[in-house]
């Protein structure tokens, strides 16, 4: 549900292959007003402008961010959806490993904090 700041300055756009970004232009809504009302970061919401959607955390995430911006800006969330699933699978085997270098990351970082605290 959009707060009466969003709600007045946002207006319904024909489904026309457009980017986010001139959505949200369009409709008079600034990406801090969408992070005030989501809670989501700017750097996942500007992620979803530049179709970026490798930058996102993943999985339920993606799909939860893309759709609460899409109702945000006055777009359609399945066309953004669309867009991230084609992207995404585009790029399937890349996105994996991103994610496995992410949990190596994370893994080497807890063992030498564990190393530092012994």
């Amino acid at each position: 549900m959009a707060t009466p700041q969003i709600a007045s300055k946002r207006q319904s756009y024909p489904d026309i292959p457009v980017s986010a970004k001139a959505h949200r232009l369009r409709s008079g809504v600034s990406i801090d007003s969408i992070c005030e009302r989501t809670k989501i970061s700017r750097y996942f919401l500007e992620a979803i402008e530049e179709r970026a959607y490798h930058l996102l955390p993943g999985g339920i995430f993606d799909v939860n961010y893309i759709r609460q911006y899409s109702e945000s800006v006055g777009c359609s969330a399945d066309l953004l959806l669309a867009d991230y699933r084609s992207v995404s699978q585009r790029s399937g085997p890349g996105r994996e490993g991103a994610a496995a270098a992410r949990r190596t990351s994370r893994s080497w970082w807890r063992s030498l904090l564990l190393h530092i605290n012994v």
